[in-house]
């Protein structure tokens, strides 16, 4: 019986093709079952008119990043399209940076990467990533309508969870998606939120199916052995993890065979496990798990005449790791010892590599700063080895970071920004790589030196080229944005324009409602005496200070606050609340400092300013006027 209601669910979702927006259907069975004998498998897998495909996921093989659409795309490629890879990956918006890892693993289903993934960059790095897949996905359906079955979907990756839960999400008739579940086995912890998100999705639709118990039962330890961890090809898929930036599911497997090695005897060769803590090493640390990566560290040190770079490799990620601790001293130290295990092998690369990495540690690694306090003087021949070795995303970075920081240089840029002459070029390469994410970062800059030096048209300048480069300015970032060319305009004494961005910056956040349709069981037709009630509100916040001494002793301060409450009408939601202080600091005259041991500090202070409340209910202003029944002398009046 389960065949058959499998078997129509199938059916269902071809039927669909073409017509049917969100085609999808979730089935969901219990115990163990497999889709190969399934008459509509073997009925559509030849159909012409449609890219009919079926996938099982294994118990005991390694799940693939992306499992099975790249290899759905790859086939697909080169089966349908006429041009190469590089034109279709140009028309699919890839990348620049993640190219080579696609053309790698469409070549010999190894990734490799020419640049190293930066770890500010992750999260925009697996967002882009996503999206290409999903944009080559869709490129392909328009050639050839596709059907994808995928089964025992509790064992797919992380990221191929991620990427049907995107694809559930995008409106497309030409894709249909069959997803069939093992109810009795349990989704791995750090895959619940894209499990969840896809359940919701096919619930919200009601596209889940409930077919049956399959009758066949697992083995009790089927998911405690992988068949493949001894292998090259887990190994191979294990590097893919890592490169198409499923951190989570890679660190999974590779926490799992080091707790092997060290507790149950579980035995793999010493290159092979050399290799393995490498890719742990990487992960830790673009997971920001830097004690993690120091402990795998340890353990490398041990194994690292495996390889001829193994004593490079071990001190280069030991001075990464330190230097993403803040620890620029010890990872210095590391660095140098790295450059000259690779000038012992005569290893230009090797070198170039520990001299990038001295750069990086001079800015902190670029991470979580928001501009140097200097520059940073980098060699002629560092820029030529970045240009011949095409790591042009550090060059962009060391461009932006390392040079124009005096905010002399900065305040010209209200005249010209050829008068920011590294800057321009960072900007310029961040564009040609389609670094989004980078370019926002460098206007930031510009925006911090600026406006910490009172230039603030030099800052209202950036905030607004940040605006005008965003893709989608109606979010929590383009909120962002408006906040801050109003707190600029603030400070320029524009308070009414100041006042329109503010409010901008309320409205794009999605703040505020005054639906109360449904909440209430006293609405319903049939009324009984039944009440109910809900209460709902919202505050958004915005502050802005500036501070002013002089000699010390003379002090002025002005606080621009933009408070915003649900609670108030729309259009009165809104309040600008400003303040100013002075103070006079008197125990520094020269007259008081006979009597310092007495009265250490003394500051007369004056303050002005205006605040607001919010101490009414939820929904006070909808209340109306109702008559009412009142005492008048000895009558009673209405």
């Amino acid at each position: 019986m389960i065949d058959k209601y499998y078997n129509g669910v199938i059916e269902q979702v071809v039927s669909g093709i073409g017509n049917v927006e969100h085609n999808s259907i979730l089935v969901r069975y219990s115990n163990d079952f497999s889709i190969w004998d399934l008459e509509s498998v073997n009925h559509y897998k030849d159909q012409s008119d449609i890219f009919f495909t079926c996938h099982e996921f294994s118990y005991n093989k390694i799940a693939e990043a992306y499992e099975p659409y790249l290899g759905l795309i790859r086939q697909m490629f080169h089966r349908y399209c006429s041009g190469t890879l590089e034109e279709f990956m140009e028309e699919c918006d890839v990348y620049k940076l993640q190219r080579p890892v696609f053309e790698s693993y469409f070549e010999n289903g190894f990734c490799e990467r020419t640049e190293q993934i930066l770890i500010d960059e992750v999260e925009y790095e697996q967002e882009r990533m996503r999206n290409s897949i999903v944009t080559m996905l869709q490129k392909l359906s328009e050639i050839r309508p596709v059907v994808i079955v995928l089964n025992r979907f509790q064992l797919a990756s992380k990221s191929t969870m991620q990427l049907t839960n995107r694809l559930l999400q995008t409106k497309n008739k030409n894709i249909g998606i069959v997803l069939g579940v093992n109810d009795v086995q349990s989704i791995p912890e750090f895959a619940h939120e894209e499990w969840d998100a896809i359940c919701e999705s096919m619930d919200d639709r009601n596209m889940v199916y409930h077919i049956g118990n399959a009758g066949r039962n697992m083995e009790p330890d089927v998911m405690d052995y992988y068949s493949d961890y001894e292998s090259d090809d887990g190994y191979r898929k294990l590097n893919n993890l890592v490169y198409f930036l499923d951190f989570d599911q890679a660190d999974h497997h590779l926490s799992k065979i080091e707790r092997r090695i060290k507790f149950d005897n579980f035995t793999i060769s010493e290159k092979k496990h050399y290799q393995l803590l490498l890719l742990q090493i990487m992960v830790s640390v673009l997971q920001r798990d830097i004690a993690k990566a120091l402990e795998s560290c340890e353990d490398l040190e041990k194994l690292q005449d495996q390889e001829k770079e193994g004593a490079f490799y071990y001190n280069f990620w030991m001075a990464t790791s330190y230097m993403y601790l803040g620890k620029l001293e010890e990872a210095m130290i590391y660095v140098q010892k790295a450059k000259e295990c690779g000038e012992a092998l005569g290893d230009d690369f090797l070198v170039f590599r520990a001299e990038l990495l001295k750069a990086q540690n001079q800015m902190s690694g670029w991470c979580n700063i928001f501009f140097c306090a200097q520059d940073i003087e980098i060699s002629d021949k560092l820029i030529e080895k970045l240009n011949a070795y095409h790591y042009k995303n550090h060059l962009a970075h060391i461009y932006i970071y390392a040079y124009d920081n005096k905010p002399e240089i900065v305040a010209k840029a209200y005249r010209s920004e050829a008068f920011l002459i590294y800057f321009s070029k960072g900007v310029a390469l961040a564009k040609e790589i389609g670094n989004e994410q980078l370019i926002s970062i460098a206007y930031r800059k510009n925006i911090m030196i600026a406006s910490t030096n009172g230039e603030y048209e030099v800052s209202l300048l950036y905030s607004i080229r940040t605006y005008e480069a965003m893709k989608d300015v109606d979010s929590v970032e383009g909120g962002r944005i408006y906040s801050g060319i109003a707190y600029n305009l603030c400070a320029m004494g524009e308070n009414e324009r100041a006042q329109s961005y503010y409010n901008k910056a309320i409205t794009v956040q999605g703040f505020g409602t005054d639906d109360t349709e449904g909440w209430l069981l006293q609405d319903a037709g049939t009324m009984t005496s039944v009440s109910s009630g809900k209460g709902d509100s919202q505050l958004f916040s915005l502050i802005g200070r500036l501070a002013y001494n002089y000699a010390g002793k003379y002090y002025l301060t002005f606080t621009a606050r933009n408070d915003a409450s649900s609670k108030f009408a729309k259009g009165k939601r809104a309040a600008f609340f400003p303040s100013i202080g002075v103070s006079y600091r008197l125990s520094e005259e020269k007259f008081m400092k006979g009597l310092s041991e007495v009265l250490s500090n003394v500051k007369l202070r004056y303050s002005y300013g205006s605040s607001g409340n919010q101490a009414i209910s939820s929904y006070q202003t909808f209340a109306i006027m109702a008559a009412a029944n009142y005492p008048f002398g000895s009558n009673i009046e209405n």
